[in-house]
């Protein structure tokens, strides 16, 4: 773990701001579909939304891998992620 711990906070930190950037958005586009009702907002939204979790789960992935040098799997042998 020793000299790990900088490239993963920098990386981190990469995901935290896009995670920032994509909540952004959900919440623009939100707010544009619940004053209009364009469908279009409602998927936009949506489709960030999956964008943010999809984040949560690099930043989990790399935790992961850098602390524990590979990713958990489950009890079955197929990878959790």
């Amino acid at each position: 773990m020793t000299g790990g711990v900088s490239p993963l906070a920098r990386r981190l930190a990469g995901e935290l701001d896009e995670i920032q950037r994509v909540s952004r958005h959900i919440q623009e586009d939100w707010l544009k579909f619940l004053r209009t009702a364009d469908d279009g907002y409602l998927k936009a939204a949506a489709f960030d939304l999956h964008g943010f979790y999809t984040g949560i789960e690099r930043i989990f992935r790399l935790i992961a891998e850098i602390l524990d040098g590979r990713l958990p799997s489950g009890e079955d042998g197929i990878s959790c992620f």
